[in-house]
């Protein structure tokens, strides 16, 4: 419990809500041993959950999760029933299986979600976290998630005071994105070298698709980002 009140101190004392989400995470993950997780919030323009701070996962997982507001995924699950999701093994679940690539692709094979419902009752989003290889939580872990999600619903809940809060951290998020798409174009493009020099033309004409591919979601996500920060600008304080 004193862990519990020291990570949770910690959210709530952060200066800017894309800070207290990182750190909402990072406690998340060491209190259960994960080896990935993401926090979403429900986004008020749409009512999906957006992922607004992660860790372990590429760009793809990324855009693929940019929205969620299904029943098929665990934090689809969780912000619909309003109740921790577990899923013991993704491949074996019969709800996840139009996910079911991108888990593999980004190596995960178990995922517990956890609501944050604020003390007024109302869903602020979700706390997730990932696990290589199948795995069933004990009951007391899952215990500690949800008294730890309680304490990081009501950070969160003091930390979006205003429209403008969610639109920045949002924007982040995306130059964040953005800055994973640049950084696989770069690899891309010096592979596709390597391969030129090498005399393998086709592996190198591949890898230049690739890295195209990349520097369009770049373009795409800082874009996505400008508009983001403009409407925070805009928004009444």
């Amino acid at each position: 419990m004193q862990r519990i009140h020291d990570l949770s101190r910690s959210v709530d004392e952060s200066p800017r809500l894309v800070v207290a989400l990182e750190r909402a995470l990072d406690g998340a993950m060491s209190l259960v041993d994960a080896d990935f997780g993401n926090v979403q919030l429900v986004n008020p323009a749409t009512g999906g959950l957006t992922i607004l701070a992660e860790s372990g996962f590429s760009s793809e997982f990324l855009d693929y999760f940019s929205r969620v507001d299904d029943d098929g995924s665990a934090c689809g699950r969780a912000a619909r029933r309003r109740s921790q999701t577990v899923i013991v093994d993704v491949d074996e679940d019969p709800a996840f299986a139009p996910h079911r690539e991108i888990a593999a692709a980004s190596g995960f094979r178990a995922v517990q979600s956890t609501p944050l419902v604020d003390p007024t009752g109302r869903l602020r989003g979700v706390i997730s976290t990932h696990f290589r290889r199948p795995r069933r939580p004990r009951g007391r872990d899952l215990q500690i998630m949800d008294w730890y999600a309680d304490r990081v619903a009501t950070a969160v809940a003091r930390q979006l005071v205003a429209p403008t809060t969610l639109f920045a951290a949002n924007a982040e998020l995306h130059e964040r994105t953005a800055d994973l798409h640049e950084a696989t174009a770069s690899l891309m493009f010096e592979g596709a070298q390597v391969a030129l020099a090498a005399g393998h033309a086709v592996e190198a004409a591949e890898r230049l698709k690739k890295a195209t591919r990349a520097w369009v979601h770049v373009g795409r996500e800082r874009e996505r980002a400008r508009a983001l920060n403009q409407r925070a600008h805009a928004s009444p304080r």
